[in-house]
């Protein structure tokens, strides 16, 4: 795999990671409701379709090659954008 590719694929990882992060905060009442099944019926809705999207978009970009520093991205990307929009989950909070 050659420079740009992967230089393309990391920009992507962290702006996914931040995506990620984002619509955490916004599905936060489901990701963290009381009710059992809601909760895990949610998160593992949500992060399957999660992750299904990542690797679709990574198999257009460098045929879904995955390598640990487009993880560490993604895990960066995620902290950034979580820490920073926690606004958007309201004024609930977790018990």
């Amino acid at each position: 795999m050659n420079l740009k590719l992967q230089i393309l694929a990391l920009l992507f990882s962290f702006i996914y990671g931040g995506i990620i992060g984002i619509f955490s905060n916004i599905n936060y009442k489901l990701l963290f409701c009381e009710k059992t099944i809601f909760r895990l019926l949610g998160n593992f809705f949500f992060f399957l379709d999660m992750a299904l999207l990542y690797f679709i978009v990574l198999k257009f970009i460098n045929h879904a090659i995955l390598h640990t520093y487009f993880l560490i991205m993604t895990i960066l990307g995620f902290y950034i954008a979580y820490k920073y929009t926690k606004i958007l989950r309201g004024k609930e909070n977790v018990k």
